[in-house]
């Protein structure tokens, strides 16, 4: 009876760990087709994020009217560079979040990481708004009601997969040539960059990168 006992153990110990070996195997398979995306896509290589962001406002007349959409605002970092470096007045700026942190784990990060405790951030411009939810709820309705009849540039920063892949497949149908995108967290095989390649397949929409940081982390991709 010990032995059976045993024995049930060890395969209720294998079925408890099954996701995680298939997370390895996924991440083993995806790794080389991303080094090698990598070394297929050359462009400007900038230090970090802030840098990045400046490189795009300099080279890529993103000082002009633009309409600045980011997913994955948590305490509003990002944006507020954005809405105190560019200034034009016609310019645009929405963040969609639900302000609770990620709705799943996402590597070592379990499901509620990077909270900002429900609280929007302050931001004191009448060209910046916030739309507080799950994008499965928000974007939908929002997209729906909202034409993109100029440069638009879409921060991907929700880090997982699926809440990647819901926000390309809802605006690549729509979004212009030399939209950008903007990925932080582009270098983790099996998220941003999986549900990048996906949805671009699938809406066959072809596209470059123009500026990322060193370690691929941060990247700017121009639709095409």
């Amino acid at each position: 009876m010990s032995d059976l006992k045993s024995k049930i153990r060890d395969v209720l110990d294998r079925i408890r760990t099954r996701p995680k070996i298939n997370e390895r195997i996924r991440y083993w398979a995806y790794s080389p087709e991303f080094r090698y995306w990598c070394r297929a896509h050359p462009c400007e290589s900038v230090p970090d994020r802030y840098a990045l962001y400046q490189w795009l406002l300099d080279n890529e007349g993103l000082n002009s009217p633009v309409d600045y959409i980011e997913f994955g605002v948590s305490k509003g970092d990002s944006i507020r560079w954005w809405v105190e470096n560019n200034r034009h007045e016609g310019s645009t700026f929405v963040g969609f979040d639900s302000f609770e942190g990620i709705p799943e784990a996402w590597g070592s990060w379990p499901k509620g990481s990077f909270t900002a405790g429900g609280n929007i951030p302050a931001i004191a411009d009448a060209r910046c708004t916030f739309i507080k939810g799950f994008f499965d709820s928000t974007v939908p309705t929002w997209i729906g009601a909202h034409q993109f009849e100029r440069r638009t540039v879409l921060h991907l920063d929700a880090d997982i997969y699926s809440s990647t892949l819901l926000v390309l497949t809802q605006f690549l149908a729509t979004l212009k040539p030399d939209s950008i995108l903007i990925f932080d967290e582009f270098g983790d095989p099996l998220h941003e960059y999986r549900a990048y390649q996906d949805a671009t397949a699938a809406y066959r929409r072809t596209s470059a990168p123009v500026v990322r940081s060193e370690n691929w982390s941060h990247v700017a991709i121009k639709l095409i």
